[in-house]
């Protein structure tokens, strides 16, 4: 502990041109975070949303999410099972490297899908705590990173890298704080501000299992907005890897399709 202290002393005491090597530590973590969560072709998973609102009533729904690795990128299909009045609403992501990604969102009851603009993905998916840029994984080339220092992990469990990253486009957000264990590089928590300098949302992470390709996976996630006291958790479970998923089907014309 006293070697972690000196070690965050240091740190915060260095002067101005170590910013350089914290930011060029902080991308190289990040880098090698996403590396190890890589080494899969296409993924399938199910998941359960548990939605509390601020008097504790819940709420619940049911998605199956599949993901391709496509050219400079990648492609995310999310498509709702429950409850019946939303029952295929789906949310199509393309992810790509160094420029803004594409949402469109399938909605069921029109049979129309639109496009979702950078303003539109802050807004909360099928109700809950998470956004529509939430629902996918953000690519490190998305954001700069600056480490803070190794301090301890949120739950309680050994050390972590405590990483500050800036999104490199507007999104509503200035600063995002996570936590990475430092031997396997799990994500741990994140913790989302606004323009004040308190949190106004955290994401906890939990559950992680390894799979036989490597690969760690959680089975729990929640997030906690502070400002209304709301939460949603998420539950994933029946990971499949490499079921020879083609990214080419991914596409805003095969939404209307899913009905």
């Amino acid at each position: 502990m006293r070697l972690l202290v000196a070690t965050m002393i240091l740190f915060l005491a260095a002067p101005l041109s170590a910013q350089t090597e914290a930011e060029t530590f902080g991308q190289r973590i990040a880098e090698k975070a996403a590396e190890a969560a890589a080494g899969w072709r296409d993924l399938e998973v199910s998941v359960t949303m548990t939605l509390r609102d601020r008097g504790g009533a819940t709420g619940s729904r049911s998605f199956r999410m599949v993901t391709a690795n496509a050219a400079g990128g990648a492609r995310t299909l999310i498509i709702v099972d429950a409850p019946a009045d939303i029952r295929n609403t789906a949310l199509l992501t393309h992810s790509y490297r160094n420029r803004r990604d594409d949402q469109w969102l399938y909605l069921p009851a029109l049979g129309k899908t639109r496009k979702i603009n950078a303003a539109g993905r802050a807004g909360k998916f099928v109700g809950s705590e998470f956004t529509y840029r939430d629902m996918v994984d953000q690519s490190p080339d998305d954001y700069r990173f600056v480490w803070l220092g190794d301090g301890p992990c949120p739950d309680g469990q050994g050390a972590c890298h405590v990483l500050d990253r800036f999104p490199r486009a507007g999104s509503g957000r200035t600063r995002e704080r996570l936590w990475f264990t430092l031997k396997t590089l799990k994500l741990l928590q994140i913790e989302y501000y606004g323009r004040g300098t308190s949190a106004q949302k955290a994401l906890s992470i939990r559950g992680y299992s390894q799979f036989a390709n490597g690969v760690w996976r959680a089975s729990e996630m929640e997030m906690v907005n502070h400002q209304t006291r709301r939460s949603t958790v998420l539950n994933w479970a029946d990971y499949r890897f490499d079921t020879g998923v083609d990214p080419r089907l991914l596409t805003p014309e095969a939404l209307s399709q899913l009905d």
